[in-house]
């Protein structure tokens, strides 16, 4: 199926975000061997969507620690036909919506998510009341404050997860410089 561009509505903004390649890539692993595991997760009652959707870190680090006794690395051909697919998957997506954005679309970097939401609820004429601007003043001291940005690409909270993307760094620069070679919005 193709990805309809829609127009734009007055008074709506489209936003597009734009990540580091290789942060997208080994965060999507982390997902991904979530997801390769979900069987096993589901043998000792923990769904993977509701892993997904609710983020409970209790949940999360139970999950974590079940993958991490049952862990079986995945062979290098499939991490290379997956990285092989990512590649195809997120160069398009820039193509698509970073190169040329249309009107009323804001590409934006995921380091400036915090920024981007603090700015867009402090624009002039933004009426809001009471309850409103008491749950934006806990978004802004709470939840942005907590918006950290990972640092290094190979860390992840499950030890084989880690091993895996340090053995097959290699794969994971080749895949980067790939999507690099792609890109023509300069963003990457």
């Amino acid at each position: 199926a193709t990805d309809y561009i829609y127009t734009v509505p007055p008074g709506v903004e489209r936003v597009v975000l734009v990540r580091d390649p290789l942060m997208i890539l080994t965060s999507w692993w982390v997902l991904e061997e979530i997801n390769r595991h979900a069987g096993l997760l589901n043998q000792n009652g923990i769904k993977v969507g509701h892993l997904f959707y609710l983020h409970d870190s209790a949940t999360l680090a139970e999950s974590y620690r079940i993958i991490e006794d049952e862990f079986v690395p995945l062979p290098v051909d499939q991490m290379r036909k997956w990285l092989e697919h990512n590649v195809q998957y997120i160069s398009g997506f820039v193509q698509k919506w970073a190169t040329s954005p249309g009107p009323g679309t804001r590409v934006l970097r995921y380091e400036d998510i915090p920024a981007y939401i603090t700015a867009f609820f402090d624009r002039p004429g933004m009426a809001l009341d009471a309850i409103e601007t008491e749950a934006l003043t806990r978004l802004k001291t709470d939840r942005l404050a907590h918006f950290s940005i990972r640092r290094d690409p190979f860390k992840a909270p499950i030890a084989q997860v880690v091993e895996t993307l340090q053995k097959h760094e290699d794969l994971l620069h080749e895949a980067v410089a790939q999507i690099r070679d792609k890109d023509e919005s300069g963003l990457l």
